[in-house]
């Protein structure tokens, strides 16, 4: 009813609170109906880069949330082709295909990218863990482990790289 009376009185409103109806509206179509199209067609609505990036998260998260891995990374696919530049976006959506072993070989494209956009030496060596996973899950055991003593260069304290390493090797020497 709210985004009704929103929508039918577009004139008393700003955008943003527009678009904010339109978002809830999405949401209730996803949450009620399972239907996308709604949040579909938003996309093509907003070339704004914030309105897109809720968009997209808001049919990702719906997705993962479903456990529907396929559409899932399909469309976290297409938000991360959008946003080259975001580096952020960028190793969000190659972890995330780590995570249900996806796309692997765009993801891998993708941390780096973000690797050679990124300045922060800690973030650079978050990304290149990401790079490091994305190798290990290919079987390039080899390039995972000197991947991740890059990270380790960077972080020499982190536990965390150190033990990725040794799940790298054990790998390796298992083989």
């Amino acid at each position: 009813q709210v985004y009704s009376y929103i929508y039918n009185n577009k004139l008393k409103f700003n955008s943003e609170i527009i678009f904010k109806s339109e978002i809830i509206f999405g949401k209730r179509q996803l949450e009620y109906a399972g239907d996308t199209s709604y949040l579909m067609s938003l996309k093509e609505n907003y070339n704004d880069p914030d309105k897109q990036k809720t968009i997209y998260t808001t049919l990702i998260n719906y997705y993962q949330n479903n456990g529907d891995s396929d559409k899932e990374s399909d469309i976290y696919k297409k938000y991360s082709d959008l946003f080259l530049s975001d580096i952020n976006i960028l190793n969000a959506y190659a972890w995330r295909m780590t995570e249900i072993q996806r796309n692997l070989e765009d993801a891998l494209d993708k941390t780096i990218m973000a690797i050679k956009l990124s300045s922060n030496s800690e973030e650079k060596a978050n990304i290149i863990d990401t790079k490091a996973e994305i190798l290990w899950l290919l079987n390039r055991y080899d390039e995972a482990i000197n991947t991740i003593n890059l990270a380790i260069e960077i972080n020499p304290d982190s536990d965390y790289f150190k033990d990725q390493r040794t799940k790298f090797q054990n790998s390796k020497n298992q083989d």
